[in-house]
């Protein structure tokens, strides 16, 4: 068993480039008296975030993963799971007020804490080839249920790993893992093997693959993927994990002209992780020795007006979600950076970045897009609506 709980560890390290290190395994020959002492008599294992430990009978493989290195990894590593191991230890010291709100995001975020130590148990077995326990496993979560009046439609725990299987077959496994609070990885191979996921068979069509942006482990991976001509390339997707833009070959070129953003941000901030890095170089050297002409400040000026509808439409029309407020503010700050890019070409010959920009909405609007998980304002935001079009001068 203590081999196997090694490989375990590996494939999580070699995959996500963490592991449990600060959880402790308890293995039982018989658990229930263990479980009889607990709130959960019923249970068949048990991890208490207030000491990290993980309590499980020493013949479920399964549960041990479930455990250990679900729910053990979850609180070491992932936001939400923090969190909850501090509100554990300092239960004594917290207001009903606070104890009421904590309670209150548990209970609505226990599908992501159990959803990760089941999709866990299913990564590991399989990685394992423990098909056999697997299958079992799925069979039992039939019968488990699982009561929420926050999540009525999940009833039993196979509802839950439905849930969560769903949303890695739709976004992958690396945005899945980042969506639930996990820290970013920037190291090349990982980097790679994101794009490999994103971009499937066409991954051998790439011609350049660059990094930009910070390396905020709790922000988002900006990625642009420039692939051959010819190639479909697949509809921009919002994510808040994993930001990644494609374009073929000859419309890249054609938009280094053109001085769009998008193209220009990662070229001169970027670093390359995939492609030619001579032919990277030279294109860097193109951009910064061109000039903006006519043409390509009238298209910042179009690209500017175009974000700016779309944010306002999109505002308009769409329900009040956290994931669509985040579009509507990203498309203001496109708007600004567009508008501000154009005025600045008009005067300085030369292409700059994103962080030579000194416009103060263009940063409050970021502060405001930073922060909406902590504070979602619909009257704040049509506020910052009316701004951008008189800065703008849009009617």
């Amino acid at each position: 068993m203590k081999t196997t709980l090694m490989q375990a560890s590996e494939i999580l390290e070699d995959k996500f480039k963490i592991k449990p290190q600060k959880t402790k395994l308890y293995l039982y020959d018989d658990i229930q008296e263990f479980l009889s002492k607990t709130k959960n008599p019923q249970a068949q294992s048990m991890f208490i975030s207030k000491d990290l430990s993980a309590h499980v009978p020493k013949n479920r493989l399964d549960l041990i993963l479930h455990e250990y290195h679900g729910h053990g990894l979850y609180c070491e590593q992932a936001n939400y799971g923090k969190q909850m191991v501090l509100h554990e230890q300092n239960i004594d010291k917290m207001s009903k007020k606070q104890l009421a709100e904590a309670l209150f995001i548990h209970k609505h975020l226990k599908p992501d804490f159990e959803g990760h130590a089941l999709w866990t148990e299913d990564f590991v077995l399989t990685q394992l080839r423990r098909f056999d326990i697997l299958e079992s496993r799925l069979q039992e979560l039939n019968n488990l249920s699982f009561n929420s009046r926050f999540h009525r439609n999940l009833k039993t725990y196979r509802d839950i790993y439905n849930r969560i299987k769903q949303f890695e077959q739709e976004n992958g496994i690396f945005e899945l893992w980042y969506s639930l609070g996990f820290p970013r990885q920037f190291d090349k191979q990982t980097l790679f093997d994101i794009t490999k996921e994103k971009l499937g068979t066409r991954y051998k069509n790439l011609i350049f693959l660059i990094h930009f942006g910070s390396n905020n482990q709790n922000g988002d991976i900006d990625l642009c993927a420039i692939l051959e001509d010819n190639v479909k390339l697949d509809e921009y997707k919002h994510s808040r994990t994993i930001d990644i833009s494609q374009f073929n070959y000859s419309d890249f070129l054609k938009r280094i002209d053109l001085f769009d953003i998008p193209i220009t941000q990662p070229l001169l901030t970027g670093n390359l992780i995939y492609g030619n890095k001579k032919d990277f170089n030279k294109l860097k050297i193109k951009l910064k020795n061109k000039k903006p002409n006519k043409r390509a400040i009238a298209h910042l000026h179009r690209r500017s007006r175009w974000c700016f509808d779309y944010a306002t439409k999109y505002f308009s029309n769409q329900p009040i979600t956290l994931t669509n407020l985040e579009i509507t503010l990203s498309n203001l700050t496109y708007a600004i950076s567009f508008y501000e890019f154009a005025q600045r070409y008009r005067n300085n010959g030369r292409v700059i970045a994103m962080d030579e920009l000194d416009s103060q909405l263009f940063k409050e609007i970021r502060t405001k897009l930073k922060n909406i998980e902590k504070e979602i304002d619909i009257s704040n935001i049509n506020h910052l609506i009316l701004k951008v079009r008189e800065l703008l001068e849009y009617k």
